[in-house]
């Protein structure tokens, strides 16, 4: 390191210092995938030189997207290997500008297993399609969400399916039937968290999920005792904790 050589260099042999060389250079080699690991990128971030960004963004796994006054969309296309996308205040405009934002979650769909969008603007539609489009997603957190279009909503039951753990806050939909006698079953869910959700909504989804363990409500959001004694407790066998 160079602490090292600035402090011990002295005391040590040439050959010493070789070798301490050896392991700086080593360990600094090593620590790259990590710097680049989880960014967070907004208006005012201060970016590296280009050339940086070109050899070393393909390496970020977490991105955490800032957008105050809008980001330089070029930067988009140098992410290709995402695992977790942190959305805070989705970008709002025409699909011509949303397009290099909805490519960069289609272009790392097959490897996103966790996405996380907060903020005050409601999340536009051809974003959120482009979300619930994503076969390796796992985890899902959606704020300010409106599902007016049939497709759009049963795409959202399709992804339930895939979903381990699920939060939804203020999300309405459109269609209560279709989330009624779907044939659909949420096997994979073990988390959810509802607030501002339609509670014909929450009923269904806990009647669809065998293997809950974790129910999070807001105090906005009750269950009747009668609907916990005959949905709740023999939909979900398995809930262990109820916050």
């Amino acid at each position: 390191l160079p602490e090292i050589q600035r402090h011990i260099g002295k005391f040590l042999s040439v050959s010493d210092l070789k070798a301490c060389s050896l392991v700086s250079r080593a360990w600094a080699e090593s620590m790259v995938p990590w710097i680049w690991w989880s960014i967070t990128l907004g208006p005012s971030t201060p970016l590296p030189p280009p050339e940086a960004m070109d050899r070393h963004f393909h390496q970020t796994r977490s991105l955490s997207f800032i957008r105050e006054n809008g980001m330089n969309s070029n930067l988009y296309p140098l992410f290709n290997q995402l695992q977790s996308l942190h959305i805070v205040d989705p970008p709002l405009g025409s699909l011509e500008q949303l397009q290099p934002f909805t490519d960069l979650i289609c272009r790392n769909g097959s490897t996103i297993h966790t996405i996380v969008q907060e903020g005050n603007p409601s999340l536009p539609a051809g974003v959120l399609r482009a979300i619930l489009e994503c076969p390796s997603l796992k985890q899902l957190t959606i704020t300010k969400a409106t599902f007016l279009e049939r497709d759009l909503e049963e795409q959202m039951l399709q992804t339930c399916t895939r979903l381990t753990h699920l939060t939804l806050h203020t999300a309405h939909f459109s269609d209560m039937n279709l989330w009624q006698s779907n044939g659909l079953v949420f096997r994979h869910l073990e988390s959810l968290r509802l607030s501002n959700v339609h509670s014909q909504v929450q009923l269904e989804i806990l009647r669809q999920s065998p293997n809950l363990q974790r129910l999070v409500l807001t105090e906005k959001e009750t269950i009747s005792k009668a609907d916990f004694v005959q949905v709740v407790i023999p939909s979900c066998p398995k809930l262990c904790a109820l916050v």
